[in-house]
């Protein structure tokens, strides 16, 4: 009994003298943005919210949500008029792992759009690959993350922007985009 009383102690020591190594801590990061996006993850633009969580100072995880806007794509081609433009409110979310150094990141993760409007495609997934300045310590400081994503789910299906017959009208969806925010 004795002997695992000395042992705890001695293990509570070690482990509290890796916690002031600033090799084992990870750097201040602010762990909260607000920004606004402009192209990619299937709208026009959205305002989102992202949470950092930093596993050391090499490496964070990142997970957004935001809610954005969008419009179909029609194009009339020898003179016909063009149907109406559908409007979609679309709902995006990602987690991606972000590893660089300093204030330079790259990015890799997985990404989906919830898209509420007359389409059927209501849920679209992609991967997320990117490049991002991410401040250190300072808060209320400028944040930028340029991306790119394509979605799994419209490859496998055909994805054409004129079709707005049997399956629908489709949102507008580039494969790149970027945003700017603040970081507090």
């Amino acid at each position: 009994m004795r002997y695992d009383a000395i042992a705890c102690v001695v293990a509570a020591l070690y482990s509290a003298s890796f916690s002031e190594d600033s090799a084992y801590t990870p750097l201040a990061r602010p762990a909260n943005d607000v920004s606004i996006n402009l192209f990619g993850d299937a709208l026009y633009f959205s305002f989102s919210y992202e949470r950092l969580f930093a596993c050391n100072s090499w490496f964070f995880i990142t997970g957004k949500v935001g809610v954005g806007y969008d419009q179909d794509f029609n194009i009339s081609f020898w003179g016909g008029s063009p149907p109406a433009l559908q409007d979609y409110l679309i709902i995006t979310e990602h987690i991606t792992g972000n590893f660089g150094k300093g204030i330079c990141f790259g990015e890799l993760g997985f990404g989906g759009s919830i898209i509420a409007g007359n389409t059927n495609y209501h849920f679209l997934y992609y991967p997320v690959v990117g490049f991002r300045l991410q401040p250190v310590k300072n808060k209320w400081r400028p944040n930028f993350r340029i991306f790119g994503c394509l979605p799994f789910s419209d490859l496998l299906k055909g994805y054409d922007f004129r079709k707005t017959d049997g399956t629908g009208p489709k949102p507008i969806f580039l494969p790149f985009g970027f945003s700017t925010g603040v970081c507090f």
